[in-house]
Parts: C-alpha cells; structure tokens; sequence
C-alpha cells in the first residue's frame, strides 16, 4: 500500500477583508503495518549503503587514476633526462672523437713536414740490445726488406712515437696489401 501526502488548502476571508489560504498536510489515510515499516526502514537503509559504497568507489577509482597519471608523468620525465644524458654523452664523445682526429692530422702534417725537409724518412738509433737480426731499413740497403721486417720497422717506429696511430695504419695496410 502507498502512502499518498494530501495537502489541504483552506480559505477565507480574513478580518480586513483580504483573502486568506493556509495549508496543512492531511493524515494518512490508513495507518502502515509494522512488517511494511521494516521493509521501508531496510530498504532505505540499503539505498544508503549502497549510495555510500558508490561515492567510496569513485573515490577510489579517482586515486587511482591520479596515481597512475603521476607514474607516467614520472616515467616520461626519467626518459626525457635519460634521452638528455645520451645526446650529451654522445655529443661529447663526438668532440672527443673529432678532437682526435685533428690531433692525428696534425701530427701527420708535421711528420710530413719533417721527412720533406730532412730528405728521407728519420733513420733508426741503433738495434735494440740483445737482438742480432737488423730491424731497420738501414741495415742492408741492398736486400729487400720481407713483409715481417716492414712489420717490424712499422711496430719499432710506433712505439717509438715517430707516427701518429692514423699513419700506423695506413702504412701497415700498404704493406699487408702488397704481395
């Protein structure tokens, strides 16, 4: 059974001449059982808990949301610095690389330089101690040298510093390449 609100409206004329109109709410038209005041009662009770459990859901659901836009935002500004930190650790290694480069052109144009104004190429001091095979071009100028006494003569002038590592090898190509 329904409760339906009646509300009444009475009118009249008040006592300087207007009109007047009140309200009032009527009583139910029949009293409700005890079994249907439960069922109202749980039933509202339900909504309640069931409209609390929502709100506490969406709550939830908008921390997480914010947690997981706050883990990305973090993700993207890592990868931002790893990315700087590449570009920068390249672009240092590329100074580094070209400042090589120079240095090796510049050792050569001196080395250059330097046999154009002596003649010949610089002569080697003496054999190392304790060596009895000649490890120089100057040691019989009348044989051929064989590829492992240019080998060697290459090796002796590297380690000596007389070529830069650039011109070591180039000239150890040259030699390897010949037959």
């Amino acid at each position: 059974m329904r409760n339906f609100t009646v509300l009444l409206l009475a009118c009249g004329i008040g006592f300087a001449g207007g009109w007047s109109c009140t309200t009032r709410q009527a009583p139910p038209s029949s009293p409700q059982s005890p079994g249907s005041q439960a069922a109202a009662e749980a039933k509202k009770e339900k909504d309640a808990a069931d409209a609390k459990a929502a709100k506490e859901a969406a709550a939830q659901a908008r921390k997480e949301k914010a947690a997981q836009v706050a883990q990305q935002q973090a993700k993207a500004e890592h990868d931002h610095a790893m990315a700087v930190a590449a570009a920068k650790a390249k672009q240092e290694k590329d100074a580094a690389d070209a400042k090589a480069l120079k240095k090796e052109k510049e050792d050569a144009a001196r080395q250059a330089k330097a046999q154009k104004s002596s003649g010949s190429a610089p002569k080697s001091a003496s054999p190392a101690a304790g060596t009895n095979t000649p490890s120089g071009p100057a040691a019989n100028p009348d044989v051929p040298l064989t590829q492992e006494q240019k080998l060697n003569d290459l090796n002796r002038r590297y380690n000596s510093s007389e070529i830069s590592p650039g011109q070591y090898q180039i000239e150890r190509a040259k030699i390897l390449g010949e037959p």
